[in-house]
């Protein structure tokens, strides 16, 4: 009788199998409702903290954001009397636009004293040749030539500077200009 017994209890135990997805459910059904999600009610005093915000980060550059064209192009017009106020301001966290720009603002300094220079030197010029001799047929040539010959001299100095930065902006070198370039830093 025994042997009939654990017989038909075998029999028994194979036509029903033990299920596992049921038993994991039975054993895990605490867990299947989540709590509530997250209220903004400031009077509920079971509520988790608020998370604090994230400060704001300042962008980086991302090179992808402009094309390499404007790139350039605002890199050559930092050396074009006050353009290098466009790059800076479109395109400011951009490193190599930054360079130049930095570099055009050195440049319209320069070019701002040099005028300044020769605005003295013309009237130190006009005051020992044209005015004492105007009556004189030779010497307010001189003057006058001479004034000529120093405007000359500093457009062909600020030129050279610009000639100079746009081919180091065309060949996509940060190189500074010559003499005046390493002088100071305006931008950071």
């Amino acid at each position: 009788m025994n042997q009939n017994g654990s017989e038909t209890n075998r029999n028994q135990h194979d036509q029903q199998p033990f299920d596992y997805q049921e038993h994991y459910w039975r054993q895990n059904q605490q867990y299947r409702n989540p709590p509530p999600p997250y209220t903004q009610y400031p009077q509920d005093p079971w509520q988790q903290s608020p998370i604090p915000p994230k400060p704001p980060v300042r962008p980086s550059y991302n090179p992808y954001g402009m094309s390499a064209d404007n790139t350039k192009v605002f890199c050559i017009m930092s050396y074009i009397s006050i353009l290098w106020l466009v790059g800076l301001l479109a395109d400011r966290y951009n490193p190599k636009v930054r360079f130049h720009a930095n570099q055009g603002i050195i440049l319209t300094i320069f070019y701002a004293i040099l005028r300044f220079v020769l605005i003295l030197l013309t009237g130190f010029v006009n005051s020992i040749f044209v005015i004492p001799f105007s009556g004189v047929v030779l010497l307010p040539q001189i003057g006058a030539a001479l004034n000529g010959l120093l405007t000359l001299l500093v457009w062909g100095i600020y030129l050279s500077f610009v000639i100079i930065g746009i081919m180091h902006a065309v060949h996509d070198r940060e190189e500074p200009l010559p003499i005046i370039g390493t002088l100071f830093q305006i931008l950071r």
